[in-house]
């Protein structure tokens, strides 16, 4: 084959020797070395010089060896191309043709050089008609052309390659072959946003000719500037930003928020819209925003109609009675939960009070996000009320504004104090308020 072609087999050998095969064709193997043009060592460009039995032949020359094919006077191409298809050593597609040898051959560096599609009809090189009789070419040697063209493929920052292919090739032939050449398995290839499935030819989306570049993913970064996060993503230029979203939280293990959004060149992108449509492209930066969000905070010390009214107004309302809802921030820490919480409801934090969720101890320096605080989370307060600590500073409170109803059993403070709980609450509050007006 031109190019492209492998020997004949034993079967082949086995048919010849009977004579003669389907269609009226005698094959004769023969030897010595011959160029991609049909042009060898004491061969003539037109005719050939090897003594045959029959008339009428043709040679035909693939992968540097020749086999030569008598036929009937009325053959066709369209017969000998039957005859050849039923080979299993040499690929005749659609995009394959007969092609003639050059009349001249020019120093010997041009013989090696291969035409182009464009050289070879400029010289009625190729022949397309497949119902041309093979009488006209009669003991000519020809060879078989892949017309074939140069496509990009890319993937990412890192692959980028140009092959060869034909127009008949599948979606699937051509990732097989850029897995097979360059050891890089592609799960999906796309034009214009939009996915190539695996059964359709190259030919059934345009794609003819040499000019053409098919992705497989695209590498973008995404910012989330309030919590200094930098994320380099691999994804498909068709998917919707719901799909892009998704592959983000999962690879920082983020929750999702009713208030996140997408915006790219300062334009907000809504989740259903396409990355295509969006001219995103290999380095394009998203910049990812999670606006203030609803938690639910369970305290022993909160009394349900302590809360606004308004808290849940513009949410859909996941409230619950027993809770005090409190809109916080992802780059937030619990610590400035902690803040938050107590200049809203002006009961103070003591040293060792701590939130749990779902009773697991959460440390107070961790941002929000890492600890994958979902919207109407619900945190407890685990308040130490009677630790000794709490009620040494109580005493000192109660000490400095004259509170009444605390018991010290002796006067430096070492022994257990008698208080009661609601005592307690009344010292937070005074030294809540004190926290206050000095803000």
């Amino acid at each position: 084959m031109y190019g492209n072609d492998t020997p004949l087999t034993d079967s082949d050998d086995d048919e010849m020797a009977q004579g003669h095969g389907t269609g009226g064709f005698t094959e004769t193997h023969l030897d010595g070395g011959f160029d991609d043009y049909g042009h060898g060592s004491g061969a003539s460009v037109q005719k050939a010089t090897h003594n045959h039995s029959g008339q009428y032949y043709l040679q035909i020359q693939y992968d540097e060896q020749l086999v030569q094919l008598e036929f009937d006077p009325n053959d066709t191409f369209d017969d000998l191309k039957r005859r050849i298809d039923e080979r299993d050593d040499i690929q005749m597609t659609e995009c394959h043709f007969f092609i003639t040898p050059r009349d001249d051959h020019g120093d010997e560096d041009d013989d090696e050089e291969e035409e182009t599609e464009e050289e070879l009809r400029a010289r009625n090189g190729i022949i397309d008609d497949l119902q041309t009789k093979l009488i006209g070419y009669n003991q000519q040697v020809l060879s078989i052309y892949w017309m074939s063209f140069e496509l990009r493929v890319m993937d990412g920052l890192e692959f980028n390659v140009s092959l060869k292919v034909s127009q008949d090739w599948t979606i699937r032939k051509l990732k097989d072959e850029i897995e097979k050449n360059h050891s890089v398995k592609l799960q999906c290839l796309s034009r214009h946003g939009m996915e190539l499935p695996d059964d359709h030819s190259l030919a059934h989306h345009g794609i003819t000719k040499a000019g053409y570049t098919l992705v497989s993913r695209i590498s973008i970064r995404i910012e989330d500037q309030t919590c200094n996060i930098a994320t380099d993503l691999l994804i498909c230029d068709f998917w919707d930003f719901e799909s892009v979203l998704t592959k983000y939280l999962d690879a920082e293990r983020r929750e999702r928020h009713k208030n996140a959004s997408f915006s790219f060149q300062g334009k907000a992108i809504l989740l259903h819209e396409n990355v295509y449509e969006n001219k995103l492209s290999n380095s394009s930066k998203l910049v990812y925003k999670v606006d203030a969000y609803p938690i639910n905070i369970y305290d022993s010390e909160f009394k349900a109609n302590a809360a606004p009214a308004s808290t849940y107004a513009n949410d859909n309302a996941q409230q619950d009675l027993n809770a005090y809802p409190l809109h916080v921030f992802d780059y937030w820490t619990l610590s400035d939960v902690k803040k938050a919480y107590s200049k809203a409801t002006k009961k103070p934090f003591m040293e060792k009070e701590k939130f749990l969720s779902q009773e697991r101890e959460m440390e107070d320096d961790i941002p929000l996000w890492k600890l994958r605080i979902r919207d109407y989370e619900k945190l407890i307060i685990e308040r130490e009320e009677h630790e000794i600590n709490v009620a040494i500073s109580a005493v000192s409170v109660a000490r400095k504004y004259g509170c009444v109803g605390l018991t010290v059993c002796n006067a430096d403070n070492a022994s257990i104090l008698q208080c009661t709980k609601n005592e307690v609450h009344a010292l937070r509050n005074t030294v809540a308020d004190e926290i206050d007006e000095m803000r």
